[in-house]
């Protein structure tokens, strides 16, 4: 399978996500379910807590079972959303990828992810507790929708990677939107066929209404509901994750070149397939 670089059309890059995320489905299912398993064991002392009688004792053991639930969650989901970025470029770049291969692809680099992460979050924070900056919160997404992968496609670091994200992003913003737009729509009715049987089944029970909270339900149908959730992050997370690396390299080849740097390194290593993911920061 050779890379095939060259500038795409909206429909194009649509049409190449679904593409990717149809003949590799199993791939990135496989990648965000790790997460889903390893929160999901984790949380299990949490829904056990929602049946101790004692308030306190209740109390105590549910934040502390919250507490390594997210730390769980925040370097796992770093991790998947990762593997899941090193996947679609080692697949559009022409080259086979497992399961395996992309998570060992993040060695070393979930902390500068966790790390890019927070530091977007302070941005958000500063942004927002300036009211006259509280518009451009909303826009911020759109800046830095680059920065996962050039922070592990060009091995920078954090604040660079935004910084680099937002030139990056420059002109593209309109397409970023639109394309989150259409797979936040995809991915939210995949999610609901998902979850509608539950939410169906809560609801018929002692009045619950479909909106009320999970731990009202028994014990049983909760974790049904939660491994329900689960199938339903892990089938829709990687669309847009798909999206937004194929709409980088895009914008890379548009205006850096990129496919012409593909194909020199190609020609040195006289080997089409293998040919490493070309690292450089142009500015």
């Amino acid at each position: 399978m050779r890379a095939e670089l060259r500038p795409l059309s909206f429909g194009e890059l649509l049409d190449r996500t679904f593409t990717y995320y149809r003949e590799h489905f199993w791939l990135f299912v496989g990648i965000m379910t790790v997460p889903q398993l390893a929160t999901l064991v984790v949380g299990l002392p949490l829904r056990m807590t929602l049946d101790i009688n004692q308030p306190q004792l209740r109390l105590t053991a549910s934040l502390a079972a919250t507490g390594v639930t997210v730390g769980i969650a925040v370097f796992g989901y770093a991790a998947a959303y990762g593997a899941t970025t090193y996947a679609v470029s080692e697949i559009h770049l022409g080259r086979a990828v497992a399961i395996g291969g992309a998570y060992r692809m993040m060695r070393g680099q979930i902390m500068p992810l966790v790390y890019l992460g927070l530091v977007y979050l302070l941005r958000v924070l500063l942004f927002f507790i300036s009211i006259v900056l509280i518009p451009v919160v909303f826009l911020m997404p759109l800046w830095y929708a680059f920065a996962i992968p050039v922070l592990l496609l060009e091995n920078i670091g954090g604040n660079a990677a935004l910084k680099r994200s937002g030139l990056l992003t420059k002109g593209e913003r309109g397409r970023i939107f639109a394309i989150g737009l259409l797979t936040t729509i995809v991915s939210s009715a995949l999610t609901l066929a998902i979850q509608a049987p539950f939410m169906l089944a809560g609801r018929g029970i002692s009045g619950i209404g479909m909106s009320s909270h999970n731990d009202l339900l028994p014990y049983g149908l909760r974790l049904l509901s939660d491994i329900a959730e689960g199938m339903a992050e892990a089938f829709t997370a990687p669309l847009m994750m798909i999206a937004l690396v194929l709409l980088y390299y895009d914008v890379r080849v548009r205006r850096e070149g990129f496919d012409l740097q593909v194909m020199m390194t190609a020609l040195d290593r006289k080997d089409p397939i293998s040919a490493p993911v070309v690292r450089t920061v142009t500015t």
